[in-house]
């Protein structure tokens, strides 16, 4: 954007944040949100006693997700780079640290006291380790987070001679409250220029701008055209001397401000973990070696575990023990060949395994980095392909005998699987995608839905659902549309989506796009990153793993909220 004007910039309201019954006296953004497809993350405080917690959904819109009770007044709060913390500086001279524990949960963690007042600001430096705070008794302390969450006071500074506050007094048509600088401007100036010009917010008492505001990034898209869609190269990730046969996005990463990981796994014999920058770049962090070819990697949800079905019909247990430090902890055998496919149950105590000797292996994580078989599984005429557990923990497993059967437990813990269902012929070699859909209330369970054909003029190798839309769809439809990446000898990603105003001849699913030339040859894997919705790795036979964005441009006119 080399032309511009600077009468054309707007500063225009999405949206109006209530809940707060006083005076909301500050409000600050969680650090490293809503940047590299991270939802953003603000707290907003008052004299009302509390901090609100206010997270955006996938439509851009903020919605309270926890409201933070203090015994007093919040006068400043700030978020840690580090650690997941929240301090908050109250009126009753303490300092109150929250810490995010899980998903919209705050435990409050420690109270710092030394202040002879109200504590009226707090700043973490850019580690998260350092905390200063300051008040209406001339001192600044300066706290120090050690191990185990504990807090130390490290220093008391002396040297003003009235109370710290924090911010400045100047004068705008009248006493200004806040002022803040907007750090970096989205490159609206011409490219040649050395830096971006520096831009400030203010508000005071003139209602001219609320009390307190921070310039931050937030788009709501209501208006879209499927024709608009687009996979985007984000990276190219190199370093497997191999075929790299599949991808697995580490559970839980890569949302609530964690990086996202990734493991890449390969003919060979090695398994590469991948750590997102904070640039939003992968980076091969660990190198894996196993003793043969790598067929199947799942991570698991719990004990920080990634477990590696091999060529050689042993799966091998990884364990995070550190900063990019794994450990192998066990091995398990069973099998009587080759182990093609693993996967965890929900939360992460089952691992299923199986293989060319058409059983399924159920083996239960015990404490003490132990495993135990729970139960095998026997129905399939032909080797088992893949398995794969539901958010219900049913168990699917794929067979070379064209079915798919569902199995679940007969009662909790009693190692008694059955086969609830076997579902039809369903054979990738005929180039075709077959969409089931599961009703738990019929006694027919699954029911199929339509067949994608005369898309895949080649063996499909990989197929991946898109469990969530990013709310491109207006808000009042009902749901997201469903979309499906498709992926195999034809070098291309298909990307399809649900589109049932459309349906022709019964088929309520179109093709969206389709990627020409992905990769160099056979693509064996595509899988959705579950948190971040627009992310999408791809593996190949030619030796990389690639990173795409399914992006939609903004449309044309104006995004109303």
């Amino acid at each position: 954007m080399k032309n511009f004007s600077y009468d054309n910039f707007e500063l225009r309201e999405i949206q109006k944040l209530e809940g707060h019954t006083g005076k909301v006296l500050g409000i600050a953004w969680k650090e490293d949100t809503g940047v590299w497809g991270f939802l953003a993350v603000m707290a907003s405080w008052s004299d009302d006693k509390t901090i609100r917690i206010w997270e955006e959904n996938l439509s851009g819109f903020f919605v309270c997700k926890a409201v933070l009770e203090a015994s007093s007044t919040v006068r400043s709060c700030a978020w840690s780079r580090e650690y997941n913390l929240l301090a908050a500086g109250c009126s009753d001279a303490t300092t109150v640290i929250w810490k995010n524990v899980g998903d919209h949960a705050y435990e409050r963690l420690y109270t710092l006291k030394g202040h002879e007042n109200e504590v009226r600001n707090v700043s973490w430096d850019r580690d998260g380790i350092l905390l200063a705070t300051c008040g209406g008794v001339k001192s600044i302390w300066i706290w120090e987070a050690l191990p185990r969450d504990e807090f130390d006071c490290a220093s008391v500074l002396q040297g003003h001679t009235e109370d710290v506050k924090n911010g400045m007094i100047v004068l705008l048509y009248s006493p200004v409250v806040v002022i803040t600088p907007l750090r970096e401007l989205l490159r609206v100036i011409p490219e040649e220029e050395d830096l971006d010009p520096e831009i400030f917010a203010s508000g005071g008492a003139d209602d001219a701008i609320p009390q307190s505001l921070r310039r931050h990034n937030s788009a709501a898209m209501k208006n879209f055209s499927y024709d608009d869609f687009e996979l985007r190269e984000i990276q190219k990730l190199e370093g497997h001397t191999g075929k790299v046969l599949g991808i697995a996005w580490k559970v839980d990463t890569g949302v609530w401000g964690f990086l996202a990981v990734m493991a890449s796994w390969s003919d060979d014999k090695t398994i590469r973990i991948w750590e997102e920058n904070l640039s939003g770049y992968f980076v091969c962090k660990a190198v894996l070696e196993a003793s043969s070819t790598v067929r199947s990697c799942a991570w698991s949800r719990e004990y920080n575990l990634l477990a590696a079905g091999c060529s050689d019909a042993t799966t091998v247990i990884w364990k995070n023990v550190g900063d990019h430090a794994y450990e192998r902890i066990y091995t398990l055998k069973g099998h009587e060949n080759e182990v093609r496919s693993v996967s965890w149950d929900m939360v992460g105590l089952l691992l299923a395994t199986c293989g060319g000797d058409k059983s399924i292996w159920i083996w239960e994580a015990l404490p003490g980095n132990e495993f135990d078989c729970a139960s095998v599984l026997q129905g399939n005429t032909e080797d088992v392909k893949i398995v794969q557990w539901d958010d219900n923990n049913a168990l699917f497993s794929v067979s070379s005998d064209n079915t798919i059967k569902v199995w679940e437990e007969t009662s909790y813990n009693s190692g008694d699987w059955r086969c609830i269902k076997t579902l039809g012929e369903s054979d990738s070699d005929d180039l075709t995608i077959k969409i089931w859909d599961c009703d738990r209330d019929s006694t027919e369970l699954w029911s199929h839905i339509c067949t994608l054909s005369g898309y895949h003029d080649t063996t499909i190798f990989a197929v991946d659902w898109l469990r969530e839309l990013l709310r491109w769809v207006p808000e009042e439809e009902d749901q997201d549309p469903e979309i499906y990446a498709s992926a195999g000898a034809d070098d291309a990603i298909h990307i399809f989506i649900e589109d049932k105003d459309n349906e022709v001849d019964g088929l309520s699913f179109k093709q969206l796009l389709k990627k020409e030339k992905a990769h160099e040859t056979n693509i064996n894997s595509v899988k959705w990153h579950s948190g971040d919705k627009r992310r999408l790795a791809s593996a190949s036979d030619d030796g990389t793993v690639k990173i795409w964005e399914f992006v939609c441009p903004w449309p044309a006119g104006r995004i109303d909220p």
